[in-house]
């Protein structure tokens, strides 16, 4: 199993815990540079593998990435198949395959420091070659988790679709990743479902929400006042008066 596989079973747990949905779908990007031949050509060798996940109640850690890794290898089979060609038109596809996705980047050059416009270089095959911070195309999924390691260790980055989430929304989503990867590491047989999601700081206030304090109606006494209700037996009832 590779680590890549755990990370994505993790994402794949939260997907699950967030949705509510025991099967679904998510994109995984994976080079289709096959063989000697394209060991050494430049270019970009990438296609995106449509990667199901199915979950049920005893579903763990464990088992969630053997079913990542599983189904990983099974889909670069067929990596070389355009992902595109699936269906005619392009607005099917995008729709009816993912609009989650998760990426990891190792690049074999040191990553854009931050507030720079270029990376270090680094020769290669007689050139040198670095990486340069250019404008993303960000909104064309929902969610993007991209996995990048980095010298200090492994940094995640969420991209999303504003006309659908807030960055509220997404710190939380974000936070919970952290949450199911220590619940993952420290024991793998822990079931999905049983990881708390939610921090100390916003139990309380979904525990608040059950208390005076925190509706904000201390002074309520009940519904002692509508008693001349009391005969209305039905909406049937209602429309006939009517």
């Amino acid at each position: 199993m590779t680590p890549f596989a755990y990370l994505l079973s993790v994402f794949q747990a939260l997907t699950h815990r967030w949705t509510g949905q025991d099967a679904f779908v998510l994109g995984v990007p994976a080079t289709s540079r096959m063989g000697r031949a394209q060991r050494d050509v430049i270019g970009c060798f990438l296609n995106t593998m449509p990667v199901r996940a199915d979950f049920d109640a005893r579903s763990t850690f464990r088992s969630a990435a053997a079913q990542a890794g599983e189904r990983v290898m099974r889909g670069m089979v067929n990596v070389r198949y355009p992902c595109a060609l699936a269906f005619p038109r392009a607005n099917v596809f995008r729709t009816a395959l993912f609009l989650v996705q998760m990426d990891r980047m190792e690049p074999p050059v040191p990553n854009v420091p931050p507030g720079a416009s270029e990376g270090p270089s680094v020769p290669y095959a007689g050139l040198d070659i670095a990486l340069i911070d250019v404008p993303q195309q960000e909104g064309q999924l929902d969610l993007l988790l991209r996995i990048e390691q980095t010298p200090e260790g492994i940094m995640a980055v969420f991209s999303y679709d504003t006309d659908v989430l807030d960055r509220e929304t997404v710190t939380r989503f974000a936070d919970g990743y952290e949450r199911m990867l220590a619940a993952a590491v420290q024991d793998p047989d822990t079931p999905v479902a049983d990881v708390e999601l939610a921090g100390a700081s916003e139990l309380e206030a979904l525990l608040a929400l059950g208390t005076a304090a925190g509706t904000g109606f201390d002074g309520f006494d009940g519904f002692d006042g509508f008693d001349e209700f009391d005969e209305f037996e039905s909406f049937e009832n209602a429309r006939e008066q009517r």
